[in-house]
């Protein structure tokens, strides 16, 4: 975790380690590491609940903020070749302040190396990208691209998340239950060694899911993103190109992203 969060020192929307040391405990073989990092007050599950409870909607313009931000420390990760592995609301800190946003808790990061096999069990079950479930050992930066999706989908259902399965191989169902079946093309793109058989799902449609006022672009880029094929999910620098995110960089509104 340290050797990692040294690779990202002072990345943008990465939290930054500041220093790490060991301490004792009870015993002679215990040693307890330390490490010293940014503070943020609060994280996007926390905030987004604070909407729950006022039964209000998650504000469109809080959404695009977050998930640009997300996007743009992915994108400092990936560039490294570091999959962060536990992408989820509560490891995006915020400072509900000034708007901004930093991922955290490096425990399950990796640097991929392409002649190495990596465990597929990883990831928090809501936000795990299908090729993990389907036992893929062989993944990319990929499976942070679709937990992001999940993240972004959150917000919008106002802290529920899209897919809630109740175990491994329910999760899948769940995902097929919103995009429909993985295609046999879908499954021939990532290498895999379990064989899950489902029945024919008629999908709902993230449409439909989704709150009715979400921007049609938003729906066009979660569906690039819930995408099986590993290859056809947009790259953490193609998310950030989208024209959802635009109005961010207009003047005018500079004021809307002022936080309450």
């Amino acid at each position: 975790e340290v050797e990692i969060m040294e690779m990202v020192r002072n990345s943008p929307n990465i939290v930054s380690i500041k220093r790490s040391f060991r301490t004792p405990g009870k015993t002679p073989t215990d040693v307890f590491l330390n490490i010293v990092m940014d503070y943020l007050p609060t994280n996007v599950h926390d905030f987004v609940l604070e909407y729950r409870k006022k039964k209000e909607p998650f504000p469109i313009i809080y959404v695009k903020l977050f998930s640009f931000q997300m996007f743009y420390g992915l994108y400092q990760l990936h560039k490294k070749r570091i999959v962060h592995r536990d992408i989820k609301p509560q490891n995006l800190l915020l400072n509900d302040e000034t708007g901004e946003l930093k991922i955290c808790d490096f425990g399950s990061a990796k640097k991929l190396d392409p002649k190495e096999k990596n465990i597929s069990y990883i990831q928090s079950r809501y936000y795990r990208a299908p090729e993990l479930i389907y036992g893929c050992q062989n993944y990319t930066t990929a499976i942070d691209i679709w937990s992001a999706g999940c993240v972004i989908a959150e917000m919008l259902l106002v802290g529920r998340p899209i897919f809630m399965g109740n175990s491994q191989t329910n999760q899948l169902f769940e995902i097929a239950k919103v995009i429909g079946n993985p295609t046999e093309e879908d499954l021939l793109s990532f290498t895999h060694s379990l064989i899950i058989r489902m029945p024919q799902i008629n999908p709902i449609g993230l449409k439909k899911i989704l709150p009715e006022k979400t921007p049609k672009e938003l729906i066009f880029l979660l569906d690039e993103i819930f995408s099986y094929a590993p290859k056809l999910r947009p790259s953490a620098k193609e998310c950030l190109e989208n024209e959802f995110f635009d109005e961010l960089f207009e003047e005018k509104n500079e004021s809307k992203i002022k936080m309450p």
